[in-house]
């Protein structure tokens, strides 16, 4: 039985394991082995993080050359800072995980997925993924801003009792 085209066989020890990276259809050969049908690993939903990230340095330094901050305040640039960092290091992660997964390469065109001409996929994968990403990062950094105005909120009242 050959498999699916986009897919490789490959070796797989112990039990045969369903996940979403495989094709579900799983060989079991006479008493070796199970044989695991995988698909051709296509991601770059680092991409869509990355974006953002460049567009908020943009934007904070922009603020940044017009703003000065105030003592016992935090500045959007500071703030913007903090978003652009965890947008990079979400970033910087992700490639690191994609590099060692082998779904970028070290030559033209560098995403395995465009290599093999499924660019369609690839590009689903930076819509969906990638903007799930970059809305969960915008969503701890909320967060971050809501305990850091909390914080500060509560430096001023201690402040202002002595």
């Amino acid at each position: 039985m050959e498999p699916p085209s986009g897919t490789r066989k490959r070796p797989w020890p112990g039990p045969a394991i369903q996940n979403e990276r495989t094709s579900g259809e799983v060989l079991f050969p006479g008493s070796g082995n199970a044989t695991i049908l995988l698909q051709e690993i296509k991601m770059a939903c680092f991409s869509a993080p990355l974006a953002a990230a460049i567009a908020t340095g943009i934007v904070r330094r922009g603020i940044a050359a017009k703003t000065v901050e105030q003592p016992g305040t935090i500045s959007w640039a500071t703030k913007l800072g903090w978003l652009e960092k965890l947008f990079f290091g979400g970033c910087v992660l992700l490639a690191f995980e994609h590099v060692w997964h082998g779904e970028i390469i070290f030559k033209f065109p560098f995403l395995t997925g465009v290599r093999d001409g499924n660019t369609s996929e690839v590009l689903r994968e930076i819509a969906t993924v990638g903007s799930a990403m970059t809305v969960l990062i915008v969503a701890v950094w909320i967060g971050m801003l809501i305990v850091s105005s909390l914080i500060v909120k509560r430096g001023k009242t201690a402040e202002a009792e002595v």
